[in-house]
This record gives C-alpha cells, structure tokens and sequence, in this order.
C-alpha cells in the first residue's frame, strides 16, 4: 500500500534462445515494457513506473488509494524481453507519507499468449525473485543478493496444485543415491538421532551431527533440493539462528533449512529469509517440541485453528514450502487449498 516512483529490472535478455550478456532493463516503457493489469490507479497512472528518468514528483509515479486494511496494491508487468534476472531497483522518490512498507516480485516466463484474467488469477502462483522486503520513503532501493537465485526452489513453487512432489529422508551417501533418481528434496532430517542412534527424541541431535550427515548426504545428490533440519536449540533468536545457518549452509551446500513451528519463531523465520536463506517451514507434530510419545495433532478446534493460522503466517513470510506432520486429513486439505505454498505431507 503506498506509492512507487519507479521499477527497474536489470537483466539479459534472451533473444531468439540466446541470452545477450549485455544487461538491459526489462521493465523500461522505452524497450517495450507495458503493464497488463494493476489493482489500484487512484492518484497516479501505473505505467508511470516504467518511465525513463526520476521522478519529477508523486504525481510523476503509480500513487495507489491509502489503505490501512490487510489489502496490499499489485501490478502486473509484461518485461520487454524474456531474460535472467540480475537486480531489482524499486524508487520510492517524493513518496515520503504514502510509501509502501514492504514489497515482494514474483515472475513467471509465459510463452504463450493467454488472456488477461488468465495471468492475473495464475500470478499468485508464480515464483518469488524477492520475498517481502522492507522499504523506506524517498529512497532508491536495490537488490542483487536477496533475489532467488536458486532455480530448483523457484521450480518448486510451479508444481503447486500440479505434479505431487517427492520428499524423502536421507542420512548418508548411500541411500542419497538411491532417492536422488526419485525424489525432488532430500531431507538431512534430526529424526537421524532415533532412527540411527537410539536417542529418545530429536531433541538430543547436535549441530555437527546434522552437518556430519549432511555432507554425506551432498555427495549423493545431483539433482534434488538439499534441505536440513536446524537441530534444537540452534535457533532460539535471530542472532543465533543466522549464525548457526551460516554454518550449515557453508558446511554442507545445501539449498535451504527447515525449522519447526510457526506464530513462536516467525520474527527468525523472516529475518533468515531477509538475509536470503530459502526456508522450509514444519507445522502439526513438532518433534523438537514435544515431551515424550507423539500425539496425533488438530483433533480440537483451538488446534485446528493455531495450525492454520502458523500455514498462514508461514506463507506470508515467504517459505518456499512447508511440511505438515502427522495432522487430520480434511485439516491438511484445507491448509494446502488455502495458501500458494506448495505442501508436503508426512
């Protein structure tokens, strides 16, 4: 909700199957650029944001209606060009009141011509290039780091409500092996401290247990997303949480890491998004968090309804998938019908 002075998407583009390496932006009116669909022109035209130049006032950008609701103000832009994405510039000049507070871009590459209503109902599905970001007023904003680069994980997000997606666990190179042929994610998950160690619960796995695995687990896989489990206790604040992802990811060259619960460790989801690290969420039966034998999760209401509300809040923080554990069937329907994020049950 806010006004936008101008976008800039900064890319190669691909003529004729063959990528130019020189770096052109894609979204300027000037190299053919145009908008085919946006929610809200109240103050100012939206093609105004592909406009050469700066911004000579709000007036000169796409000024949407205020809106202090849920509501959040979208537009639809076909790219001069097909092409590969480098960097996102987002301006915010002169909009200093009425700016946006956070933005997110999805894309997709559409060959084929399809009507308007088409691409506008089928745009939520589309792949992140940026999860939500904070903006500020009266600034130039540019993103390089923080767009997606991992086009395995982008892939993802198009299997939604398409082809089911193959998730198995594995704990050496070996079995890696085996399910890489198979599978779309190999999971390094904690449960390796009961199934392998004889542990009572996940809760006793290290952090270089889960890295030890890992590694093995990477030698075995060619075309599979890596993900691991962050062990317990690794993440209980932001600091600690990056600090430890770092770790992981530099150890192990894995895709992304998945974490257990929802509403209670949202602010470190978000904030290991914002630093660019793919997260894969887990709602229902939380192994790390329970005491003793697993109990089967969603029977009452108040249950049913915190599990949708952490799939909610999940999505809205950009995961780019999330595992639902040992949840009622009509429970685990609703859920994967009622947010964009692909959905994988165990």
């Amino acid at each position: 909700d806010g006004g936008v002075a101008r976008l800039r998407v900064y890319g190669s583009m691909k003529i004729k199957n063959k990528i130019q390496n020189k770096i052109q932006n894609l979204t300027s009116v000037v190299n053919g650029a145009v908008p085919i669909a946006c929610n809200n022109e109240h103050f100012g035209r939206a093609e105004n944001i592909l406009a050469p130049g700066i911004g000579k006032n709000m007036g000169d950008g796409w000024e949407t209606r205020r809106s202090r609701g849920k509501n959040f103000d979208w537009i639809i832009i076909k790219c001069s060009s097909p092409g590969k994405i480098k960097k996102i510039q987002l301006d915010t000049h002169h909009f200093k009141g009425n700016y946006p507070d956070k933005c997110s871009v999805q894309a997709a590459y559409i060959p084929n011509k399809i009507s308007e209503k088409n691409i506008v109902n089928k745009s939520k599905r589309w792949a992140y290039l940026l999860n939500k970001i904070k903006l500020y007023a009266h600034k130039k904003h540019n993103f390089s780091n923080k767009i997606m680069k991992n086009k395995k994980i982008r892939e993802i997000f198009k299997r939604k409500n398409k082809n089911p997606i193959v998730c198995l666990t594995a704990y050496s190179k070996t079995i890696a092996e085996i399910l890489d042929k198979y599978c779309d994610i190999v999971l390094v998950g904690d449960s390796l401290g009961m199934v392998l160690y004889g542990m009572e619960s996940t809760r006793e796995v290290t952090l270089d247990m889960i890295i030890n695995h890992a590694k093995s687990v990477k030698k075995g896989i060619s075309k599979s997303i890596l993900v691991i489990d962050m062990p317990y206790q690794t993440y209980r604040n932001k600091k600690e949480a990056y600090k430890n992802a770092k770790k992981i990811i530099k150890s192990t060259k894995c895709d992304a890491l998945k974490l257990e619960g929802g509403e209670k460790i949202i602010n470190i989801i978000k904030y290991l998004i914002n630093k660019n690290i793919p997260v894969m969420g887990h709602i229902g039966l939380l192994p790390q968090s329970e005491r003793g034998k697993f109990k089967f999760k969603g029977r009452s209401l108040f249950e049913r309804k915190r599990i949708i509300e952490d799939a909610r809040l999940l999505s809205k923080a950009g995961v780019f998938a999330i595992v639902i554990e040992c949840v009622e069937e009509s429970l685990a329907e609703i859920i994967s019908k009622s947010i964009p994020v692909p959905t994988i049950g165990i």
